[in-house]
C-alpha cells in the first residue's frame, strides 16, 4: 500500500491553533511523499479534499504540511494558500516550503515531538503566521515582515540574500529579481478572504510512493493535542547529554559584549483586553529593537536585556488572572522580533521574561539566542524573594556550549543574592554568567551590591555581565574588575573579553594561568552537605513572619495601586492638610508592612511628631 491516515474535524473552526504531535519513525522507513496536515475547508467536510497542484481562492480551503522532506528527511512545510507561488514548466503550485535547513534532519528511531502553530489573517490583510517547534525548540517563525529572505519558484529561502527567480503568472514564465543581502522581509500569510474560513480540520497522514516492492515501513504516532496556546513536549526536558563542543577560541581571542541599561517601559496594569496590553508590548520593542541594533552597529557579539525585559511585571502583578492570555503571545513576540534584530548583527542574546505554561504554573525564564536568532536554551529562576514564591521555580543551573563565547550559564536577579547559584554554574564549566537583573546581589546598598557582584565572579573565576533597568549594568572580569558600566538610560556597557582567558591568579607559594584547575580541587564537598539542608537548626532561631499568599498579595498591591495612594498621602502632605496626611499614611502602615511604602510612610509620620522614631528595617 502507499500508507494510511486519519481525518478529523475540528469544529466549529478556529483562527488560531497549536498542533503537537510525538512521532517515531522506523530507521528503516522509505521516504515521505506527504505528512502531517492541518487547514481548513469551507464547508467543513467529514473527509480530506483534494486540490493537489491547484492554488486554493482564498474562501475554500487552505492546508499546511508539516513533513520530512524527501530524501533528506529535514522538516519543512507544504503550505497551499491563495497567494503560493508557482514553479516551471506551467507555473503549477505545489506546496510552498519556508525552512530547507539541513540541521533539521529527522532522527528516525527516536521518539519526537512536533508542534506546530497557524495564525489565520484578518479579511484584507496578511498578517497571518506559521511556526514551527521540534522537541520544543522553535525552529522556524514566518509571518509578515519576517524572517528576511528571498524566494526560489515556490521556496522562501530564509537569510539569503542575492538572486531570485519567481514564476510570473501574467507572463507566464520564469521572472529574475534581486533583494538586498539578508533578503526581503517575508510578505505574511493572506490565507483568507472570507472570515468564515476557518481552521477546522486534522490529517494524520502517512503517504509514500517510492518504497521498494514488499518493504514495510513503519511510523508510530502518539500524544496528538490541539490547543488555542502553545503546549510544549509533555515534560521538561531534561539537561541534554554533554557533548564535545567546537573547540573554544583560545586566549587572547576577544569578543565583545554588551550589557543593556534600559529606561524603564513599564505596562499599565490598567490595561485588560488582551490586544491593548500585547500592543504595548510591540510598543515596547520598537524600542529594545533600536538597543539591540546599537549593539550590533557597535561591534558587540552578544548582548544582555534585563529582568523583565517587557516590563510586563507590574501589569502581572494587576491581572493574575489574565496571564495565560497575554504571555505566550507576548515572549513569542520577543524572542521573534529581537531575535531576528539579533541575528540580523550576528549577535548572540540573553533576555528575560515570565512564561505560562499549558498547566498554568508561571517561571521567571531567562532565554539564550545564538547568533542566527534561534533559541540555544533558557534558564527558569531557581532562588525568588518571599514575594514570588507563587511562581514555579528552576530546578537546576544549565550551562549552555558555544564555540565562542566558552560555556554560557545564565541566574535572575536574586539568584546572585546566593552564592551557591553562581558556583553551581561555574562548577558546571560555565566560563560566562549573564545576569539579568531588577536588584543587586546582595542585601544593602548600591555599593554593597556592586561588591557582591565583584565578589560572585572572584570567587568563582567567571566573567559576570549584568544587565540592569535604569542604572546599574556592568561587565565584571574572572578577576573582579569592572570592566565597564552603564552611564544612561537606554544606554549600554560595552568591554572586550577573553572567554579563554583572564583567569590567572595564586598565592605566594603557588600561582595558574587558570586559577580554576586550583581553586575548585580545593574544595571539601564532603563538608558542605548543611548547604542542601531544607530544614537548619537557624530556621528554628527566626520563625517566619509572614506567609507566602500574604507577601505576594501585600507586594501586588504595592506595585499597582499602592504607588498610587503614596503619591495622594503624599500630595495632602505638600497641601499642608497634615492631620489627613497622618491618617493617609498610618493606613498606608497597615496596608502595606514591610514594604518601602511602610517605610517611607513611617519617615514622614516621624517627620510630623506623629511617631518617635521612622521604621529601621532596610
Amino acid at each position: 500500500g502507499d500508507g494510511g491516515h486519519l481525518y478529523r474535524r475540528l469544529l466549529p473552526g478556529y483562527d488560531k491553533l497549536h498542533v503537537r504531535f510525538y512521532v517515531r519513525f522506523d530507521p528503516q522507513c522509505a521516504p515521505i511523499h506527504h505528512f502531517f496536515h492541518v487547514g481548513g475547508y469551507r464547508p467543513p467536510t467529514p473527509f480530506p479534499q483534494g486540490g493537489a497542484g491547484q492554488r486554493p481562492r482564498g474562501d475554500e480551503r487552505f492546508s499546511v504540511g508539516i513533513e520530512p522532506h524527501g530524501n533528506s528527511w529535514v522538516w519543512d512545510y507544504y503550505a497551499y494558500w491563495m497567494e503560493m507561488r508557482g514553479s516551471p514548466p506551467r507555473g503549477q503550485t505545489w506546496g510552498n516550503s519556508f525552512i530547507r535547513d539541513p540541521q533539521l534532519a529527522v532522527a528516525r528511531g527516536e521518539w519526537i515531538c512536533v508542534e506546530t502553530m497557524i495564525t489565520l489573517n484578518d479579511v484584507g490583510d496578511s498578517n497571518g503566521e506559521l511556526a514551527l517547534w521540534i522537541d520544543g525548540k522553535r525552529v522556524s517563525h514566518v509571518g509578515k515582515g519576517f524572517p528576511g529572505g528571498k524566494w526560489v519558484y515556490d521556496r522562501f529561502l530564509p537569510g539569503d540574500g542575492g538572486g531570485g527567480v519567481r514564476w510570473n503568472d501574467t507572463r507566464g514564465g520564469p521572472e529574475q529579481f534581486t533583494v538586498a543581502a539578508g533578503g526581503e522581509p517575508f510578505e505574511g500569510f493572506r490565507w483568507r478572504r472570507d472570515e468564515r474560513l476557518k481552521i477546522n480540520f486534522l490529517w494524520v497522514l502517512f503517504y509514500m510512493t517510492r518504497a521498494p516492492e514488499g518493504h514495510v515501513s513503519q511510523v508510530w504516532f502518539d500524544d496528538i493535542v490541539v490547543a488555542t496556546d502553545y503546549i510544549g513536549p509533555l515534560a521538561r526536558p531534561e539537561q541534554p547529554e554533554r557533548q564535545q563542543p567546537e573547540p573554544l577560541e583560545p586566549a587572547g581571542k576577544t569578543v565583545r559584549i554588551g550589557a543593556a541599561q534600559p529606561r524603564s517601559r513599564l505596562i499599565d496594569y490598567r490595561l485588560r483586553a488582551p490586544a491593548d496590553v500585547l500592543a504595548a508590548v510591540d510598543q515596547s520593542l520598537d524600542d529594545l529593537e533600536q538597543i539591540v541594533h546599537k549593539a550590533g552597529e557597535a561591534g558587540c557579539d552578544a548582548l544582555a536585556l534585563p529582568e523583565d525585559t517587557l516590563g510586563l511585571g507590574h501589569w502581572e502583578a494587576g491581572n493574575p488572572s489574565a496571564l495565560g492570555d497575554v504571555l505566550p503571545a507576548a515572549v513569542e513576540r520577543m524572542l521573534e522580533r529581537l531575535g531576528r534584530a539579533a541575528a540580523s548583527h550576528r549577535m548572540y542574546l540573553v533576555c528575560s521574561n515570565d512564561t505560562i505554561d499549558a498547566e498554568g504554573a508561571v517561571r521567571n525564564t531567562a532565554f539564550l539566542l545564538g547568533r542566527d536568532g534561534r533559541e540555544i536554551g533558557r534558564y527558569d529562576k531557581v532562588n525568588m524573594p518571599i514575594h514570588e514564591l507563587e511562581k514555579t521555580r528552576g530546578n537546576s543551573f544549565p550551562v549552555f556550549q558555544t564555540p565562542d563565547l566558552g560555556d554560557v550559564g545564565m541566574l535572575i536577579c536574586y539568584d546572585m543574592v546566593f552564592p551557591e547559584a553562581a558556583r553551581c554554574l561555574a562548577l558546571g564549566g560555565a566560563d560566562v554568567i549573564f545576569n539579568p537583573t531588577l536588584g543587586g546581589a546582595a542585601i544593602g546598598d548600591a555599593d554593597i551590591s556592586r561588591a557582591a557582584f565583584r565578589t560572585r565572579a572572584v570567587e568563582n573565576f567567571v566573567y559576570i555581565v549584568v544587565s540592569k533597568r535604569g542604572s546599574g549594568s556592568m561587565i565584571v572580569s574572572p578577576q573582579g574588575r569592572v570592566l565597564a558600566e552603564g552611564q544612561d538610560a537606554d544606554g549600554i556597557a560595552i568591554a572586550d573579553i577573553e572567554p579563554g582567558g583572564g583567569r590567572a591568579g595564586g598565592d605566594a607559594f603557588n600561582s595558574q594561568q587558570d586559577m580554576r584547575a586550583r581553586l575548585f580541587r580545593e574544595r571539601s564537598p564532603a563538608a558542605f552537605g548543611i548547604l542542601t539542608d531544607p530544614d537548619p537548626r537557624v530556621l528554628t532561631k527566626v520563625p517566619a513572619t509572614i506567609s507566602i499568599p500574604d507577601a505576594g498579595r501585600i507586594a501586588n498591591a504595592a506595585l499597582t495601586v499602592g504607588g498610587e495612594e503614596f503619591q495622594r498621602a503624599d500630595l495632602l502632605l505638600r497641601d499642608g492638610r497634615t492631620d489627613e496626611a497622618a491618617r493617609a499614611f498610618e493606613a498606608l502602615i497597615a496596608r502595606y508592612p514591610a514594604t518601602w511604602i511602610d517605610r517611607v510612610a513611617r519617615e514622614r509620620l516621624a517627620r510630623l511628631g506623629r511617631r518617635d522614631e521612622p521604621d529601621q528595617r532596610p
